[in-house]
């Protein structure tokens, strides 16, 4: 028999059901079938009536977890160690696995006996999660319910009370029996609960096996722990995102621990400190994550690694996304979440600018998606300020809240001290320890880079006290001295703003533009640059990889750090002392990408970075001018290279588009630089990306070829999933002709009939909604977009929908409906008092929603009152929902009725209620006449009713009413002054009057 068969087992206790031996003397089987803790119960191995039953007890049962789960211990052991040795499991992804369980069901029995039955199906592992179950579907479970007993006759037999007695469920006695992938690892994932009457035909459910191992002491009973859970299938990541431990592997050595260990800040209370960052995120946790934004090599990615290992330590998983290609898109991350079973997920975008996220997809799909999946999603990254302060950041800072990483001297000198003690002791012998920290400098990865090249010249005999005038934190200066060892340097000087650099070191600083990329590519842009050739730039690649500068990644050859790449560039481009550009060296260096689309990108990419760090110090503008100035004059090569080639020319297109100095270039001179890759590509699929960065960066004068390309590509594959993006972007544009805009509504409609059931329509149909009413559109639109947000009510884009159609007023109920579900849920939402202004004003044709509707306004005031959410009154729109609520009919009486009087009751007990700012052409009759109703009922104390009335008449003096409603204000200033009088002295009283 197979492993899996001989451990199965009849178990009858309270109910007959089966068993799976989990250990040499441990049977798991269903809660239900055996008696309480204590209590005996009997286990056979065979399917004969003959075989004896073994005596067992119970020893642990599930029901402090809910789970209808037992241990029982035999008397006497029945298996061997190897026999039991288990392999337990979780299911992960979004697609079914095979499964089976084995046991013994009433379909089996016989004049002999029950018999052993194997039951195939397939398991769902995105089901069953919030309440710790496994659903087994399978074409074998009968898909009826049970029938009559019938007698040999073929007459019902009934009980005595005349019910027709019915027979077991051909599945009863699965009840107990392991739950086990299919497959040769044959993972235990649970225990069958086979009650088939709680359940649809079909379908068996099944305690997981994790779910039990949460209770300590059932991991120990069974010998085994969460951690040691096997996953099925092993979730397949997307090329670019990497497990935390195969992540370490690729580190460079001077971040890892063992090479150089971490140095903390002093005070274990301080925001940057490892230990405080994973609190944060732990409470930030699916609502927002964090970013570390630092000047370059001040410690970014190490104290991300930093975090992360002890996030691992906590429990959580921990995933790294790559930054090179192909880029890791926001889908991609969503599928991830999507697909796994893990608690708590953390994860860590270093050089989140190097990124293709899209911020708003994290905010409104990844963190509801991991919601909706029960794990706490934890977000990491990592960006230089040049690069956060030179954009729009509200996008990025909704979703990352900014941390600054900015180590005081004192741990800087730490830091450095370590680096020195570690890496560099027989310099600091040869040097002393105060020179060598002194030509370290400050900061970090310069520290590293310098100690690291002290001590190869020490090892080589190459170091000396005379070490000339070398300035800190200068690694060309270790450079120049390295390449004056092999001789490349005539004459060994230092760089300065007198003379050119060496032109071997412009050969680097090309090469270093490049990266990361093959090594053939650089070698290539290396023997491009004036009187250089490829033998040269193959030895110079040597040397750099010699001094550990450039590092073998899945990308190829790259920096160890991005700052030898800033550090190359700047020194030989600028005249550090006037920020001048040497124009012929600048032109080399620029004229050496010409060689590839992909090495056009990196350079791209590359110098964006250094330029906005340079402009963090008002610096850029030469360099950056140059730069401009460069593609312009060679905008036709450049055009030429990134056609030949579509998916590097897309790539490298739009990381151009992302450079601050050759943005507008492209646009001013698109003819020559990006139409050519257009004409060439532009009716494939991969050109969306183009289309939609394009679509939403370019400004209004250069943008009519991009619409013109948009609509053409629309026709073609309008129907296409990935076709959501362009038409979203399209139609977001306001600056459309009006063709243009009929051919992208044509485009969405004609998406929408073929796709309209996805998630994803909610990217096409907001802007649609924004440009063309509802009524102006197809009549079948109107019952697509129910179902859509009735299918997809926890997608952020049912928002943003919604929205539309409130500001049309063409909500119908269910689209109310889906509002006030989001509502009761996102009390801090700064439209609420908006959304259900809307709402309410249609509640009447709605009635059932009215209930719904109040509960919604009771959770936004509970948020008010507990300062969650922001009172919001400053144009008078919570004034406005309360007008809304007292002008319907189904709240002036009965319990709606007096859950909104209380509602009133706490409007008016804010500070910001009344708020005298009104809206034009507003006025509040039946709030006011409301708010008298309650001082006249006796709702207030004596002065509470005097001081109300006193605000209440000061707010209607401020209603901007028109014309035809004037007559409003001034009865509800009367009324008000009236009902006043009756509680405070005739003089004030008649003040108020007149």
């Amino acid at each position: 028999m197979e492993p899996h068969v001989q451990q199965v087992v009849k178990v009858r206790g309270r109910l007959l059901g089966s068993g799976y031996a989990v250990g040499e003397d441990l049977v798991l089987t269903a809660g239900h079938v055996v008696g309480a803790r204590g209590e005996p119960t009997w286990v056979s191995r065979s399917d004969s009536p003959t075989e004896p039953e073994h005596r067992a007890t119970v020893i642990w049962r599930g029901d402090d977890l809910d789970a209808d789960a037992a241990l029982i211990r035999m008397d006497v052991p029945l298996w061997s160690r190897e026999q039991t040795r288990i392999r337990y499991g979780e299911l992960r992804g979004h697609r079914p696995v095979p499964c089976l369980t084995v046991g013994y069901p009433w379909v089996r029995v016989g004049h002999d006996g029950r018999h052993l039955d194997e039951l195939p199906g397939q398991v769902m592992p995105s089901l069953g999660f919030e309440d710790h179950r496994y659903a087994l579907d399978s074409t074998r479970i009968a898909p009826l319910p049970p029938q009559p007993q019938r007698d040999d006759s073929g007459a019902v037999i009934r009980d005595d009370s005349g019910t027709p007695v019915l027979e077991p469920n051909p599945h009863s006695g699965y009840s107990g029996a392991p739950l086990l992938t299919a497959g040769d690892r044959q993972l235990l994932l649970g225990v069958m609960v086979a009650v088939p009457s709680r359940y649809g035909p079909g379908r068996l459910d099944a305690v997981r096996i994790t779910r039990l191992l949460a209770d300590p002491a059932f991991a120990g009973l069974v010998g085994t722990s969460l951690d040691q859970v096997e996953r099925e299938p092993p979730q397949l990541l997307p090329t670019g995102i990497v497990e935390h431990a195969a992540a370490l592997t690729e580190l460079a050595d001077n971040l890892r621990d063992d090479r150089l260990p971490y140095v903390s800040p002093a005070d274990s209370d301080a925001a940057t400190h490892p230990v405080q960052l994973l609190k944060r995120l732990d409470e930030q946790a699916g609502q927002s994550g964090l970013l570390l934004v630092g000047q370059a090599g001040i410690g970014k990615t190490r104290t991300c690694l930093e975090v992360a290992g002890r996030a691992v330590d906590e429990g959580w998983r921990v995933l790294h996304v790559r930054p090179g290609e192909p880029l890791v898109t926001t889908e991609q991350l969503i599928e991830v979440v999507t697909g796994c079973t893990d608690e708590r997920l953390l994860i860590i975008i270093d050089y989140l600018n190097l990124s293709a996220l899209d911020y708003p997809a994290i905010r409104y799909r990844l963190l509801p998606a991991a919601r909706a999946r029960g794990i706490r999603l934890a977000l990491l990254g990592s960006a230089r300020p040049g690069w956060l302060h030179q954009k729009d950041n509200t996008p990025l800072t909704e979703v990352f809240k900014p941390v600054e990483l900015r180590p005081d001297d004192a741990h800087l000198d730490r830091i450095r001290h370590q680096v020195v003690t570690a890496l560099a002791p027989r310099a600091r012998t040869i040097l002393g320890a105060e020179r060598l920290l002194q030509l370290c400098g400050r900061r970090p990865v310069i520290a590293t880079l310098i100690a690291a090249a002290a001590e190869a010249q020490a090892d080589r005999g190459r170091l000396s006290t005379a070490i000339g005038d070398l300035r800190p934190e200068n690694l060309l200066d270790w450079l120049v001295r390295r390449l004056n060892e092999d001789d490349l340097l005539h004459h060994a000087e230092r760089l300065d703003d007198e003379r050119d650099p060496d032109l071997r070191l412009q050969v680097y600083a090309a090469m270093a533009a490049a990266t990361p990329q093959p090594r053939p590519a650089l070698v290539s842009c290396g023997g491009r640059v004036e009187h250089s050739d490829e033998s040269r730039a193959e030895h110079l690649l040597d040397v750099l990889l010699a001094m550990g500068w450039l590092i073998h990644t899945p990308d190829g050859l790259a920096p160890v750090h991005d700052i030898v790449v800033d550090q190359l560039l700047e020194h030989t481009t600028v005249r550090a002392g006037l920020d001048t550009v040497r124009t012929k060296v600048a032109d080399r260096i620029l004229d050496a990408c010409l060689t590839s689309a992909r090495t056009i990108g990196r350079y791209a990419i590359n110098l964006d970075r250094l330029l906005r760090d340079m402009a963090l110090q008002h610096r850029d503008g030469p360099l950056a001018g140059h730069c401009t100035a460069w593609l312009a004059a060679n905008a036709n090569a450049a055009g030429v290279l990134l056609a030949s080639q579509r998916d590097e020319g897309a790539y490298a297109l739009g990381s151009v588009l992302d450079n601050s100095a050759w943005a507008q270039t492209l646009f001013q001179h698109w003819p020559q630089l990006g139409e050519p890759w257009l004409t060439e590509h532009g009716k494939s699929l991969p050109a969306r990306h183009i289309l939609y960065k394009g679509l939403r960066t370019v400004a209004t004068p250069q943008a009519a070829l991009l619409i013109d390309m948009a609509s053409v590509w629309l026709a073609l594959h309008r129907t296409a999933l990935e076709a959501s993006f362009v038409i979203s972007t399209l139609l977001s544009r306001t600056d459309l002709r009006p063709e243009d805009a009929g051919h992208g509504i044509e485009a969405a409609l004609a998406w929408l009939q073929q796709n309209g059931d996805t998630i994803d329509a909610g990217f096409v149909l907001s802007p649609l909604l924004a440009v063309r009413k509802l009524t102006d559109l197809p009549q079948w639109l109107s019952p697509l977009i129910d179902r859509w947000a009735d299918k997809h009510r926890s997608a952020p884009h049912v928002v943003f929908v919604s929205k539309q159609l409130t500001r049309q007023k063409a909500l119908t109920e269910t689209t109310a409906d889906v509002v006030l579900q989001w509502a009761a849920t996102h009390p801090e939402d700064v439209d609420i008092p908006w959304r259900l202004t809307g709402i309410a004003a249609s509640i009447d044709r709605y009635p059932n929603l009215t209930a719904r509707l109040v509960r919604s306004v009771e959770v936004y005031l509970d948020a008010v009152e507990h300062e969650t959410a922001e009172v919001m009154n400053g144009q008078g729109q919570l004034d406005g929902l309360i007008q809304a609520l007292c002008r319907r009919r189904s709240l002036r009486c009965g319990l709606a009725g007096a859950r909104l009087d209380d509602i009133i009751l706490r409007w008016l007990a804010h500070p910001a209620a009344l708020n005298p700012n009104c809206p034009e052409d507003s006025y509040f009759s039946e709030a006011a006449r409301r708010v008298q109703s309650l001082v006249w009922a006796g709702r207030f104390s004596h002065q509470g009713a005097v001081d109300v009335l006193a605000r209440l008449h000061h707010w209607i003096s401020r209603w901007r009413v028109a014309e035809p409603h004037i007559h409003l204000r001034d009865v509800a200033l009367r009324e008000t002054a009236a009902l006043l009088a009756a509680l405070t002295a005739p003089a004030a009283a008649q003040q108020l009057v007149e």
